[in-house]
């Protein structure tokens, strides 16, 4: 299945002001990745789950984790103020951690369905910079 791509003036609006949000290609680093150690992104994750995170990588495993457990703490208004239950993956055997939200589709779906994922992922990633920008900053103050 070829997925037609649109150009980004076809997108909803929505969509162009989510667009600085997506994270480069795996290998590649912004200049706002490589300041702020947060990364917010969507993609397709194995197991036929298409995800939106936000990315903890500062460069530094000891720090990644004190940083994700920091935001850890505050787990209950966190979801509360996101409005649904977030996965929180510190994944100790890695230099990052994340914190995601999953739901079930792969980039194999047919154009209705991915058409309802690029919406969800809009939505989820908007949200997670609503969420955890101000949590971000006051977890590098400390």
């Amino acid at each position: 299945m070829v997925c037609d791509e649109q150009p980004a003036t076809a997108y909803p609006r929505r969509l162009r002001a989510a667009a600085p949000l997506v994270p480069p290609r795996e290998g590649k680093e912004t200049p706002a990745a490589s300041r702020t150690g947060f990364v917010y992104g969507a993609s397709f994750a194995q197991g036929g789950k298409a995800r939106v995170e936000v990315y903890i990588d500062q460069g530094d495993a000891d720090v990644n984790k004190v940083a994700f457990d920091a935001l850890a703490a505050d787990k209950a208004a966190t979801e509360s103020q996101f409005g649904e239950p977030l996965t929180w993956e510190r994944i100790d055997e890695k230099r990052a951690s994340r914190v995601a939200v999953y739901r079930p589709g792969t980039i194999m779906d047919e154009p209705a369905a991915l058409a309802d994922i690029r919406e969800w992922m809009i939505d989820r990633l908007l949200k997670m910079k609503q969420v955890f920008g101000p949590r971000r900053a006051h977890v590098m103050q400390q």
